[in-house]
């Protein structure tokens, strides 16, 4: 009886395999194969091509022979072993995405030869009726285009805004990466990049490593119109915490008006609030014009001086002014 190699033995040994009535060697009531002859690979054929198997896939004929037989590595060997069989390669279907070779972008070398677009859609419509931007970013310099437009503009019309913002100033790009919208995938804008000589690069739905930067550009964007209440906030105002109730779950103190809500959360919806709080202005002694603009009048005089010109002597004063951007002192004519 021969075993693989000295590095098998002593795991064998903690193994303890034990031996059966018929003399071979057991492990929790599975027969040991030993590495001799083709012992392991006449089982594995009768496993795999009897006519009462009919080549199962090496999953499911691991399962049935881990039943009765085990060696080292035997999941490995059926693999193997299964991956070989030509039939199975011949008339077994492939439930794998074919696979293409992942190639990344290539650098630019000019400003707006390579772009990418997108759009951020279902916006809150605005006076003129526009409800989405359509975002074009400069792959080399970072910078954007944000075009207001409506979701059912048809594609005649974005093809007049793109020859208007990106073409008309830009000049025609050498590559447009975009992912698979619909109106991209239009023939009507197909053939116009193939008349301009502009390559379509189409991308996967959620895939950043291809359109990254349009994407990165929205979420921007996106934060900006929260910061401006064109969008619901990620989060509401903050709240005094009351108690830790355990490492991951606090409770706050919630106003009147979320009293229906129930005031212990998890830390995953919660995030630490920096911010100062609000900061009360007073308003008394500022004065504003019809137009709320903000008017400066002379507060005090903190200082006199008596400017001598040739013969003449001028009476000057030192006047502390009530200023928007705080204190100022400015010296004035008394008179």
């Amino acid at each position: 009886m021969l075993i693989e190699n000295s590095k098998h033995l002593e795991k064998l040994r903690m193994e303890k395999l034990e031996p059966h009535a018929d003399g071979t060697l057991c492990l929790n009531g599975r027969s040991w194969l030993p590495c001799y002859g083709d012992m392991r690979t006449v089982i594995m054929h009768e496993s795999h091509k009897s006519k009462y198997t009919i080549h199962p896939g090496s999953d499911k004929m691991y399962q049935d022979m881990k039943r009765l037989y085990w060696w080292p590595n035997m999941k490995a060997y059926i693999t193997t072993y299964v991956s070989k069989c030509l039939t199975c390669a011949k008339v077994k279907a492939e439930h794998q995405r074919p696979s293409r070779l992942l190639v990344q972008p290539e650098i630019p070398q000019c400003k707006w030869d390579n772009i990418t677009m997108d759009f951020n859609t279902k916006l809150r419509k605005s006076s003129q009726g526009y409800d989405t931007i359509w975002v074009i970013v400069d792959r080399l310099t970072k910078s954007a285009i944000l075009v207001s437009m409506r979701e059912t503009d048809p594609i005649e019309q974005l093809e007049r805004i793109y020859l208007k913002e990106v073409v008309t100033w830009h000049g025609i790009p050498v590559s447009i990466i975009c992912d698979r919208d619909p109106r991209f995938a239009l023939n009507f804008w197909r053939s116009l990049q193939k008349a301009l000589g502009t390559i379509l690069d189409m991308s996967t739905a959620y895939h950043p490593q291809t359109d990254g930067q349009s994407e990165r550009t929205i979420q921007t964007l996106k934060d900006m119109l929260r910061a401006y209440g064109k969008l619901n906030l990620r989060y509401v105002r903050p709240f005094k915490v009351l108690k830790k109730v355990r490492s991951i779950v606090y409770k706050l103190e919630l106003p009147q008006e979320l009293s229906m809500v129930y005031n212990t959360f998890h830390v995953s919806n919660l995030k630490k609030c920096y911010a100062d709080e609000p900061l009360a202005v007073p308003l008394d002694g500022l004065h504003f014009d019809d137009k709320l603009h903000f008017v400066e009048e002379p507060i005090e005089i903190m200082d006199r001086e008596v400017k001598r010109v040739k013969r003449s002597r001028i009476l000057i004063v030192k006047v502390r002014w009530n200023s928007r951007i705080g204190p100022e002192f400015t010296w004035e004519c008394e008179d």
